[in-house]
């Protein structure tokens, strides 16, 4: 253990709490998880689609235009390292993600592969789910990330954010 972890650990603070690790963790997981499928969609949009089950190539765009996004979002969930509001964009991203893939899946004849994908997303948006419940059911209210109107508020009065 180094002097700092050493320091956080015997006075309580929040990194040595329970549950904080397990959130970053999982941050750092799903964020990167997003930038690598993000970065394949943008440069290889057509080996990403064949190896997914889409029978028919099509134009590049949309394939490429959802990898921008993926990668976009991918580093967003990354800074809710540094800006703990972020956290919020994780699990309303991956209820949206599961709807629509779900949906996909039911009704309009998406490849099989894309049942694995909503797995995914499902398992993905319950651990992280399960993780900040369990790592705020640990921190005293001062202690946890603010809300996602305490950032929106932060932009007003810059330096509110921690």
């Amino acid at each position: 253990m180094t002097g700092q972890t050493q320091i956080a650990a015997q006075d309580g603070t929040a990194a040595s709490r329970p549950g904080v690790k397990l959130v970053k963790l999982l941050i750092v997981l799903i964020g990167v998880h997003s930038c690598i499928l993000g970065a394949l969609m943008l440069f290889a949009p057509e080996f990403m689609m064949r190896i997914l089950g889409f029978t028919e190539p099509g134009p590049r765009f949309f394939p490429s235009q959802s990898g921008i996004f993926l990668l976009i979002i991918g580093i967003y969930y990354l800074l809710a390292l540094v800006y703990p509001a972020f956290e919020i964009t994780i699990p309303l991203s991956k209820s949206f993600a599961v709807l629509f893939l779900t949906v996909h899946a039911l009704f309009l004849s998406a490849p099989p592969i894309i049942w694995a994908a909503d797995l995914g997303d499902l398992l993905m948006l319950a651990a992280f789910v399960g993780a900040l419940f369990w790592r705020n059911r640990h921190l005293s209210a001062s202690e946890k990330a603010p809300g996602m109107l305490a950032f929106l508020n932060s932009y007003r009065h810059p330096g509110r954010l921690r």
